[in-house]
């Protein structure tokens, strides 16, 4: 569709371009950032400014998932962890602009699915996924920057978020569980997906400065620190 109106001349009348990269009811690691990649590509090739470099925008107007009804619902589990990891993907993929479907459920029918994307139920009684909303909009929703630390081949997914408070890794599996390396300059906060401060398994192994191991799972953490940094144990160091 982006490609036909484009095409009949209305590229230069685009302020931005607007996706709904809907996964349901895949994770949002099924291909959300390389979809966006080539999104962005299209659109730096085929709507160029006068400067040659698109100035367009991409953003995301609709996405979310359905925990109830046919065509595949997630759990609401899932759905929380789904909702985190879309938006951190989306903002390191260059999104500045994630609009979640929908704040509450549009009705009580649970056998269809339009009516159970809601953060919260009809009535507004929370669901995870508003919990996990707050508490994502509290430790990152002012971030300014974000990237991905992380290869394809690796066992987990991790990303830097920078803002005016300071910076947030924020790192989960796809599935099953990874223990990482976490340190910093200073003390450590990890924070899980309900907003409930974690423990750690402190240790101090040789040359990694007192580096304390995290176990990750598919739901997402938030680690804070000064000069935070997550990896492996590789050579003698944090990589």
């Amino acid at each position: 569709w982006l490609k036909q109106i484009a095409a009949i001349g209305a590229g230069p009348y685009m302020d931005i371009v607007a996706v709904h990269p809907y996964r349901q009811p895949a994770s949002p690691e099924e291909r959300l950032a390389e979809d966006l990649a080539r999104v962005r590509a299209w659109i730096e090739k085929e709507l160029p400014s006068p400067r040659g470099v698109s100035e367009r925008q991409l953003w995301i107007t609709e996405i979310g998932y359905h925990t109830r009804g046919d065509h595949g619902p997630v759990s609401e589990q899932d759905a929380a962890r789904h909702l985190v990891r879309t938006v951190v993907t989306a903002l390191a993929s260059g999104v500045p602009k994630i609009y979640w479907y929908e704040f509450a459920d549009g009705g009580v029918d649970q056998a269809y699915s339009e009516r159970n994307f809601g953060l919260t139920y009809h009535n507004l009684t929370p669901k995870p996924a508003y919990v996990a909303y707050s508490v994502m909009e509290r430790l990152i929703g002012g971030a300014t920057a974000a990237r991905r630390l992380t290869s394809n081949d690796e066992a987990y997914h991790a990303y830097l978020l920078s803002s005016e408070p300071g910076d947030v890794i924020v790192a989960w599996t796809v599935a099953g569980e990874h223990s990482v390396f976490v340190s910093a300059d200073g003390p450590i906060t990890v924070i899980d997906l309900m907003g409930r401060t974690m423990p750690m398994s402190e240790t101090i192994p040789d040359k990694c400065h007192g580096a304390r191991t995290l176990t990750l799972t598919p739901s997402p953490i938030y680690v804070l620190g000064r000069n935070v940094s997550i990896g492996s144990l590789r050579r003698g160091r944090i990589e």
